[in-house]
């Protein structure tokens, strides 16, 4: 029998510093063949971190871990890690107007926060960041993908492990390129929300897809996501949605996943 990978998933961070704390200091990081987190590092929920100084201790906290674990680390992308990534990675593009309806449709933030991110910002933090990760028999993205998603960015022909390598590696080319002059440049708006999250599509993409609302567990695999918050983690057919305020995060081993609560 093929040997099961074994994940250590990490929904929305969100500044929350005790949060990654208590999880690296219960976990071993050589229990792992990956560790994955879903996304939205940025835009603290707790006013304990709401400051620049917190920004600044996530980026450290994740470049090492990053140095430390190499291809063993997986960082996805978030809705609310979006305007750091622009302004960090390719702020040379952004005029001031530019960068003020960033913060209109997409940031939750403050304009020191991102004004620090811009001049001190380590673009080393996105380094081989995506949007999307397979493995274990499993889809990984920030909020998730829809089946119009999957379809425009499999190919046709493509089925079975092929449809899902190709959707990646298809999807995950337009990572740094979220702010093209013409958004019809994108088959599919993956950077934008739907009805439901204040947006005009019918659903988001998988930086904005809400769980309650517009998820469907209608793909060949199933998803684990973050993004749409609750008291807990919840499941929708084989797929699970494991924000829930910085209180838990998941151990998967193969087609098993245990979520682990951290006490608040």
């Amino acid at each position: 029998m093929p040997k099961h990978s074994r994940l250590l998933v990490i929904p929305d961070v969100h500044q929350d510093i005790n949060f990654l704390q208590y999880i690296f200091k219960n976990e071993s990081l050589s229990d792992w063949d990956r560790i994955i987190f879903l996304g939205d590092f940025f835009d603290a929920k707790h006013p304990e971190f709401g400051n620049i100084a917190s920004v600044d201790w996530i980026c450290e906290f994740v470049i090492e871990l990053k140095h430390t674990l190499k291809d063993r680390m997986v960082t996805l992308l978030g809705n609310h890690d979006l305007v750091f990534h622009v302004m960090s990675c390719y702020p040379e593009r952004l005029t001031r107007q530019q960068k003020e309806m960033l913060l209109d449709i997409h940031g939750f933030t403050t304009w020191p926060a991102i004004e620090a991110a811009e001049y001190s910002f380590d673009p080393g933090f996105f380094k081989d960041v995506k949007l999307c990760h397979a493995e274990g028999g499993w889809l990984f993205s920030h909020a998730g993908v829809t089946l119009d998603t999957w379809e425009s960015f499999c190919g046709t022909g493509a089925k079975g492990i092929n449809a899902t390598e190709a959707f990646v590696s298809n999807i995950n080319r337009w990572v740094d390129r979220s702010m093209p002059e013409n958004g019809d440049e994108l088959p599919i708006p993956l950077f934008q929300a739907g009805k439901t999250r204040g947006g005009f599509l019918e659903k988001g993409g998988p930086l904005w897809l809400d769980w309650d609302e517009e998820f469907e567990d209608n793909l060949p695999l199933p998803q684990i996501v973050g993004h749409t918050v609750d008291s807990t983690f919840r499941v929708n057919g084989r797929s699970y949605c494991l924000d829930a305020r910085q209180s838990l995060y998941a151990r998967v081993y193969g087609p098993v996943v245990e979520p682990v609560i951290v006490p608040r």
